[in-house]
């Protein structure tokens, strides 16, 4: 039960940073707050699923905030000019539908 709420806790920091966009320094803030209060948990004898279930969905927040964003590839290039590319062709072009596919 204990490894289904802190996956589920996971879950929902990771929805949560994708669906509201939350700032990284806001997560890095309450995930410290919630470092200490699981310290005082563990202190006074309290149970730790929640504050660690806290820390685990503020973890997810900041694994989504810190990946890297997705590589836009070639539009990128798009309407840039003076742009050379260098390579060898290892095999002739293969005809593939509208184009040619070359293989570097």
């Amino acid at each position: 039960m204990k490894l289904l709420v802190a996956s589920g806790a996971w879950l929902v920091g990771v929805a949560t940073a994708i669906l509201w966009d939350v700032p990284a320094n806001a997560a890095v803030s309450f995930l410290v707050a919630s470092v200490c209060l699981v310290i005082l948990s563990r202190r006074n004898g309290w149970s730790l699923l929640a504050p660690v279930a806290v820390a685990l969905a503020l973890l997810g927040v900041l694994r989504v905030e810190l990946a890297a964003p997705p590589s836009e590839g070639l539009r990128a290039w798009i309407g840039v000019r003076d742009l050379k590319v260098e390579g060898v062709v290892v095999e002739p072009p293969e005809a593939r539908g509208a184009g040619l596919r070359f293989r570097f």
